[in-house]
């Protein structure tokens, strides 16, 4: 189970990398509609929402009293609900600066990578008491390896979209 989850992760993370490098650098940064997020500010919220997931990890943890898995439901019901529309949390909303693709794309790779060796690393049945989830409570390490996978779906779906409408832009310009 917990070699499917990594393999699982990376195999997530590098379809987003795909998706990004659809985008020409300019591209990124082309909000493709009001009140939508540019690519590269969908990958700076899905980085800043990843960064955490190593110290959470190293926090405080104690054992499960459930199965280590029982939110996963609900976790891709919410997250791969593509029709539902979510508040991010302050504390990850992107900026507004244009980002540099390249940039982008490394620290999403140092992330990835950070995140599978923090989850080779200790016991994915403990629970992490670092940090409270709004609506699913405290998670296990192995719930917040599906939380980052179903979290970053969700937002590799939101740019697919969101690259048809600026490719369509990019036309309608020329």
């Amino acid at each position: 189970m917990f070699t499917e989850v990594i393999s699982q992760w990376q195999a997530t993370s590098e379809r987003l990398q795909e998706v990004l490098n659809r985008y020409s650098a300019s591209q990124l940064n082309t909000n493709p509609f009001t009140g939508s997020w540019t690519a590269a500010q969908v990958g700076e919220h899905l980085l800043k929402s990843q960064e955490i997931i190593p110290l959470i990890f190293k926090g405080p943890v104690m054992p499960v009293q459930r199965s280590p898995d029982e939110k996963r439901h609900m976790l891709a019901q919410v997250f791969l609900d593509f029709n539902a529309k979510y508040e991010a949390a302050k504390t990850i909303v992107p900026g507004n600066a244009p980002l540099l693709k390249d940039d982008l794309q490394c620290k999403l790779a140092h992330v990835k990578i950070a995140i599978a060796n923090a989850a080779q690393s200790f016991d994915l049945t403990e629970v992490c008491l670092g940090q409270e989830v709004p609506v699913f409570g405290m998670l296990t390490r192995l719930e917040w390896m599906y939380l980052a996978i179903y979290h970053t779906q969700r937002h590799i779906y939101q740019i697919e979209k969101n690259y048809e409408i600026v490719i369509a832009l990019s036309l309608a310009t020329r």
